[in-house]
């Protein structure tokens, strides 16, 4: 169902009005119209609906150690989570249906097409936004992991019917198998066996504020997920005459400086990750 997402819209024009139908099933979700015309789904979920894509704020959560986690909520693994978030997961799941997405598994069969597969961006509140696997170090193969985007599984429903993400806390995991998350890692350069850390030299650094009389570090994130384009998609060919020429659509470089790394094997809880 892809119900609340409009055509091609000209940029100067206004996305156009809901229909009844759209609002009912708005209230049914406990949705919200904003006044600039994008949906509200909870206190920290937006559809941008020109946009096509989903925002929510978050928070940096660490910016060194092992990751097993892209991005979870405060109930979730937030001791191996680069980011956290004040989300209902099951309110995401929803909203990437909304705009058109189809969860599924990791692989392609006959039976059963793949998930979409998605981009995850993050941008600090004074920074540049950028790809989330730019701040992620793939230490089993000495690189930043792979800008391969991240696929829409779905979470699975436990036999109460309650959402198995929102009650694991999960969002975006690099591994798991278990079906309780929303995105996952999708198969091919990095695999789930591969060891990842936190980029920390591409990683912001926090900044000192006073909570209820302490000191706490901070760093406020947006994190927006966009479905990815595929090469053929990025691609405009105004004059059919003309092929167009085909580009790589791997990053320039996703190596890290070798001169910046410490050695290959690192005992147990050291730190794998380049130094800034």
């Amino acid at each position: 169902m892809s119900i609340l997402i409009p055509g091609v819209i000209a940029e100067e024009e206004k996305l156009p009005p809901l229909s009844d139908s759209e609002q009912k099933a708005m209230k049914a979700l406990g949705a919200e119209l904003l006044p600039d015309g994008n949906i509200k789904m909870g206190d920290n979920l937006t559809i941008h609906r020109r946009e096509k894509e989903v925002s929510f704020s978050g928070i940096l959560n660490m910016r060194e150690g092992l990751l097993e986690v892209v991005a979870c909520t405060y109930k979730g693994r937030t001791h191996e989570s680069l980011l956290v978030a004040d989300i209902d997961p099951f309110k995401l799941q929803l909203a990437l249906i909304l705009l058109g997405g189809r969860n599924g598994p990791l692989k392609e069969s006959a039976e059963l097409p793949r998930g979409t597969l998605y981009d995850i961006e993050v941008q600090p509140e004074k920074g540049p936004r950028t790809l989330v696997e730019k701040w992620i170090f793939n230490s089993t193969k000495n690189r930043q992991k792979k800008e391969d985007g991240w696929i829409f599984i779905g979470s699975s429903f436990g036999p109460d019917n309650n959402c198995l993400a929102t009650v694991d806390g999960n969002i975006t995991n690099i591994n798991s198998m278990d079906g309780s998350t929303i995105l996952n890692m999708p198969p091919g350069a990095d695999s789930v066996n591969d060891e990842f850390f936190a980029l920390t030299e591409k990683i912001p650094e926090y900044r000192t504020e006073i909570y209820k009389g302490e000191k706490v570090l901070v760093c406020p994130i947006t994190i927006f997920i966009k479905e990815k384009k595929t090469p053929q998609q990025s691609v405009t060919n105004p004059d059919p005459a003309t092929p167009v020429k085909k580009e790589d659509s791997s990053p320039a470089s996703d190596k890290v400086d070798k001169d910046k790394l410490g050695p290959a094997e690192k005992a147990e809880g050291a730190d794998a990750r380049p130094k800034s």
